[in-house]
């Protein structure tokens, strides 16, 4: 009943909000003020307004086969929408990696196929480094939402691949290089203008 409010709740606010927002969508019980970190640094990369959905309990169905942690591709797909959604969610996620890794811990995931994103505050710690390292995962997910691949041309454009080295995130920076930006400028949605201040 609670999911079924929610969704109501979550459709209602999609239909009356303009094109140029990001939905963010809280996974069980998240912090308020990790909701407002990635509000603020969608803001100011990409000059977007966000509506923070109605949180939405946690999940068994979209957990991976461990049962300990999220599975994100199956995030992805359930939370899967025509808007652009970030969810965000305090517990551990993982993807697929190998047959060897097949439950590989991450920071976050990102669709190149269709406009959703999750992260995770799990394995941001300590608690002083979260709110920093969540602002940067956060923006760099959203880049994968506009068809951006990781970043090959500079070592601390958002978009490098950490590489599941939370080290990256601490030595990038929170915005996008000239060449990402030059990529996302081709491939956003039409009629979108997109406030970028590139690294140099």
């Amino acid at each position: 009943m609670i999911n079924f409010v929610c969704y109501i709740i979550s459709i209602f606010l999609f239909s009356f909000s303009s094109t140029e927002t990001v939905y963010i969508q809280p996974l069980g019980n998240v912090q308020d003020k990790h909701v407002q970190v990635v509000q603020k640094a969608i803001k100011s990369v990409y000059g977007y307004q966000c509506v923070v959905l109605p949180a939405v309990p946690h999940n068994k169905k979209l957990y991976a086969n461990s049962a300990t942690r999220y599975d994100a591709g199956k995030i992805l797909d359930y939370f899967a929408s025509s808007k652009r959604v970030l969810v965000i969610t305090e517990k551990d996620i993982a993807h697929y990696k190998s047959s060897r890794f097949p439950e590989w811990g991450i920071f976050g995931l990102g669709s190149l196929t269709n406009k959703t994103c999750v992260v995770s505050t799990h394995r941001l710690g300590p608690a002083d480094q979260v709110s920093k390292r969540l602002a940067k995962v956060a923006v760099h997910e959203i880049g994968h939402t506009f068809g951006l691949n990781h970043c090959t041309k500079s070592g601390i454009c958002v978009m490098q691949d950490a590489k599941g080295s939370i080290k990256t995130i601490d030595n990038v920076s929170i915005q996008l290089c000239h060449h990402c930006l030059g990529e996302i400028s081709r491939c956003k949605t039409k009629g979108i203008v997109i406030r970028f201040n590139p690294i140099q």
